[in-house]
């Protein structure tokens, strides 16, 4: 056998495995980069904090068609009375006024815009986070 020869064949011999040769199941293409996914990012709160034996008046700007969402967790409930939440629109007019049993979401989509009022009262300790999501 000629040295040409030798070569040719040691080098196709090489060649034939790795060509179907993947580390990944379903014989995926190692060189394609995977897609980036995108996630919703989380919304920050514009208002939150905790209350004890006492309420919280926050006044959040909210734009006509936006959602004002609040999450109220009761954390130490006390005889004194439970939580509860209050919602008022730009017109000082009371859109909702609910209790809270350990943990509750409450939601409005405004009909207008302006600065609405959210009332957090607690006899015991309540933590709480107000968000304004655009739809």
């Amino acid at each position: 056998m000629n040295r040409r020869q030798f070569l040719t064949v040691g080098i196709g011999v090489t060649i034939i495995p790795l060509a179907g040769c993947s580390s990944q199941e379903g014989g995926q293409d190692r060189t394609k980069t995977p897609e980036p996914t995108t996630a919703e990012p989380t919304p920050e709160p514009i208002e939150s904090g905790e209350v004890t034996s006492n309420s919280a008046d926050n006044f959040v700007e909210v734009k006509q068609g936006e959602t004002v969402r609040i999450e109220v967790t009761e954390e130490e409930k006390s005889g004194a009375g439970g939580t509860l939440v209050r919602l008022y629109d730009p017109d000082n007019e009371q859109i909702f006024e609910e209790n809270v049993d350990d943990e509750a979401t409450f939601t409005h989509q405004a009909d207008q815009g302006g600065d609405f009022r959210v009332i957090v009262f607690t006899g015991g300790t309540a933590s709480y986070a107000i968000f304004v999501e655009t739809e």
